[in-house]
């Protein structure tokens, strides 16, 4: 039997493969402008199933304030989604390991320190692509993500390892 941490990875895994297999396919038959498009259509949606989802779970119901709300369930989102996350309380150093997350007053700043993403991007040959394919999904995703939690957080996405930094900033206000 797989225990709980291989089920995790193999659920992930084929989240994984299957989003780039399909994309691949889009592209093959209509190219790659076309593939994106498609993509972030389903982006558009992916983000509010998943708010959904958290938001239904009995622990996180019990969170009164939306914002705090939307902070545990996007370190949640991003556990799931393969970033090692930490949630910080205050600034403190970078590790080169763990991303963190932390809140300040109305601000929630998240810094990536490595994209499993990007990742599959540089181990599939397609580097070039990630960049455009990171500004696309990634502003969209958050920010429908944000939304679900309340129509006002703003999110504003910074630094990009895909565009060469050495980490993404996302900041939701």
């Amino acid at each position: 039997m797989l225990n709980s941490r291989q089920v995790k990875e193999y659920l992930q895994n084929s989240y994984t493969k299957v989003d780039g297999l399909w994309f691949l396919k889009i592209e093959e038959q209509f190219g790659f402008e076309k593939a994106l498009d498609i993509d972030l259509e389903i982006w558009k949606v992916m983000p509010k199933i998943q708010a959904r989802y958290l938001k239904s779970v009995p622990e996180i119901k019990e969170i009164a304030d939306s914002f705090d709300m939307f902070f545990e369930c996007l370190k949640i989102k991003m556990k799931l989604d393969n970033f090692k996350i930490k949630a910080a309380r205050s600034k403190q150093k970078k590790s080169a390991n763990f991303s963190s997350a932390f809140k300040e007053n109305n601000v929630i700043t998240v810094t990536v320190n490595n994209c499993p993403w990007h990742n599959l991007m540089i181990k599939s040959g397609r580097e070039n692509l990630s960049e455009k394919i990171g500004k696309v999904i990634c502003q969209n995703e958050y920010s429908i993500f944000a939304s679900e939690f309340d129509k006002n957080i703003k999110f504003e996405l910074g630094e990009r390892i895909c565009k060469g930094a050495a980490y993404c900033k996302f900041v939701f206000t």
